[in-house]
């Protein structure tokens, strides 16, 4: 063998490893990726299944005393209190991933990364403010949930920027522990608006301002609903895009028509 023909071959074997190694590299480092990449979402998945095995295991459907097989839903509250006693409700939107446990806690933001067991979850859950009513029956009560891609949560509720929505999917079903039958809410309006601004009140001076904040609701979201001084509002509020912005939804109790 020539020198020359030694050095070529010496060459090619040393660029053929390098390739070897190159390859392996890459190889081990889309693997560290695509693991981390699966370790981030497993805590989705694993809310995700959780809902799915509450939901078959503590809610059921039967014929009750109305047309709206919704309202006579059953939910095994005791169950799930047994679970985590801080479940104060259910809020359910037929035909939308919308079907979860409420949460409250004396601290409002308890379950911001929390499930409806109170382990660490990014996804969190529904929650309403420490000093809400538990049973719905304040002027104005807001409910919060991440905007989560997946559609979990409150991930859905964008989709309200369409009308045809609020036709389509026009009823918020709130369950109680103390009620045979549900709480149902009209949704009338849905827009963006940032955190914090008047659309979040929950306290009134009077009926006249507590009016004017419902007609200010039923103008943002280019509704056309005449709401009434003693109608309840229903809000839902999840993030955007935005760090300062919210989306918000708002339903009026439309049953039982006697807590009107």
């Amino acid at each position: 063998m020539t020198a020359g023909a030694f050095f070529v071959t010496v060459f090619y074997r040393e660029e053929t490893m390098k390739r070897k190694w190159t390859g392996r590299i890459c190889i081990a480092v889309s693997a560290v990726f695509l693991a981390m990449a699966a370790c981030s979402e497993l805590p989705y998945w694993k809310n995700s299944e959780n809902m799915k095995r509450i939901r078959a295991e503590c809610t059921r459907t039967q014929a009750g005393e109305t047309s709206d097989p919704d309202l006579e839903r059953q939910i095994d509250f005791a169950a799930l209190q047994k679970t985590n006693p801080d479940i104060a409700a259910w809020i359910y939107i037929p035909d939308t991933p919308v079907d979860y446990p409420v949460l409250k806690n004396p601290y409002d933001d308890h379950y911001l990364h929390r499930d409806y067991a109170g382990e660490y979850n990014p996804a969190g859950s529904i929650f309403m403010r420490a000093a809400a009513a538990a049973d719905f029956s304040g002027n104005h009560t807001i409910l919060y949930g991440h905007n989560m891609i997946d559609g979990q949560m409150f991930g859905w509720l964008k989709n309200y920027r369409d009308v045809e929505n609020i036709s389509s999917h026009p009823y918020i079903y709130i369950y109680l522990p103390e009620r045979k039958q549900a709480l149902r809410w009209q949704v009338y309006s849905a827009y963006q608006c940032h955190d914090a601004t008047e659309t979040y009140r929950t306290v009134f001076e009077d009926a006249g301002d507590y009016k004017t904040w419902q007609e200010m609701t039923v103008r943002l979201g280019e509704a056309a609903m005449e709401l009434k001084p003693e109608d309840r509002i229903l809000t839902l509020s999840t993030c955007t895009d935005s760090g300062s912005e919210r989306y918000t939804v708002h339903g009026v109790l439309q049953f039982p028509e006697t807590e009107k």
